[in-house]
């Protein structure tokens, strides 16, 4: 996985961790959390934006509705979770009175506030208000982020990881079945060994000749294919548990389905680099592996694991006759 999307990632599961958090619990009344996330988003706006926000309410909190100011650029910011036109309108009005001047942007801590930016509202004339430029939610805020450089989403990682996360840790988060696995392949002493044979080497170079993956196949087929007989101890071990290893293979399966689906022009090569992409993304996005081992050492299960599918049938087009045996295993 690239830098920028680790960084990406993390930004976008702090946000929606927020998004959610602050719903359910302005439900219940406790607004302790949209203090705290006023004082994260005045950092993350100033960073992403080059803005220069401060707290507005260092005196009487919510004075006139309005969160977080720029002064020097006559800016001032509402943070919320209230999605309604009522919500902007009486802010609006609120701040006509306290910001004479000033251009009024609002921040909604909800995943889509868009229909907001449709609607019409009473702008008083001494402030400056556009809802299709000044109306900001957590999607408008990730696509923003798409089109920043590296340094400036590794800031804004790290703000989220000292800000958000920690909270976020306490959070148990369902794990899915190809971490599992992920984690038993980790566990394999990565080296390289002549001790066992490929299985049915024959019709494997058949099926790498039949999808035209010669590119790939020194380097990343060959030599990951010795790791199919561990992964045979690790399902068999799994079929033990109760976890059927076809629900694994119907998510790899899946995942090779949408490459092909949508790269339909892509080689076969380019393809399965694409899924060790996709695998990575999935498996960070259902798990925390960061503290647990490198982005090289996830690559290179996610490679062993998508080799080992190869050789089962479960992704590529099989030429006719193959089909794959576990049996057919002896030492050298």
């Amino acid at each position: 996985m690239a830098p920028r999307e680790v960084y990406l990632k993390a930004i976008g599961n702090a946000l929606a961790y927020l998004v959610s958090q602050l719903s359910v619990n302005g439900r219940m009344n406790l607004l302790d959390g949209h203090m705290l996330s006023e004082h994260f988003f005045e950092q993350f706006l100033n960073e992403l934006y080059g803005w220069h926000l401060a707290t507005a309410n260092d005196t009487v909190a919510n004075a006139s509705s309005i969160d977080l100011i720029d002064s020097a650029s006559k800016l001032s910011v509402q943070i919320t979770t209230n999605k309604t036109k009522s919500k902007v309108q009486n802010t609006l009005e609120k701040a006509s009175k306290a910001h004479d001047g000033f251009r009024v942007a609002f921040v909604f801590i909800a995943l889509d506030a868009r229909n907001l930016a449709k609607m019409k509202y009473s702008i008083p004339k001494n402030i400056s208000f556009n809802p299709k430029t000044d109306i900001f939610d957590i999607g408008q805020l990730l696509l923003t982020c798409q089109d920043k450089q590296t340094e400036t989403l590794l800031r804004l990682q790290d703000l989220c990881k000292s800000e958000v996360l920690p909270v976020m840790e306490d959070i148990p988060v369902q794990e899915s079945e190809l971490v599992k696995v992920l984690r038993a392949v980790a566990k394999i002493n990565i080296e390289i060994t002549n001790t066992l044979k490929v299985p049915m080497a024959f019709d494997i170079q058949q099926k790498i000749d039949f999808n035209d993956l010669g590119l790939i196949q020194q380097q990343t087929i060959d030599e990951l294919a010795f790791y199919n007989a561990s992964l045979d101890d690790i399902y068999e071990l799994f079929t033990q548990e109760g976890i059927t290893p076809g629900i694994i293979f119907q998510k790899l399966s899946s995942i090779y389905q949408r490459q092909s689906l949508e790269n339909p022009d892509d080689s076969a090569p380019l393809k399965f680099l694409n899924m060790v992409d996709a695998l990575m993304t999935y498996v960070h996005s259902t798990s925390r592996l960061d503290n647990e081992m490198s982005q090289e050492k996830v690559e290179y299960c996610c490679r062993i694991i998508l080799v080992d599918a190869f050789i089962r049938c479960k992704i590529f087009k099989n030429p006719e006759g193959y089909s794959y045996d576990s049996t057919n295993r002896h030492p050298a």
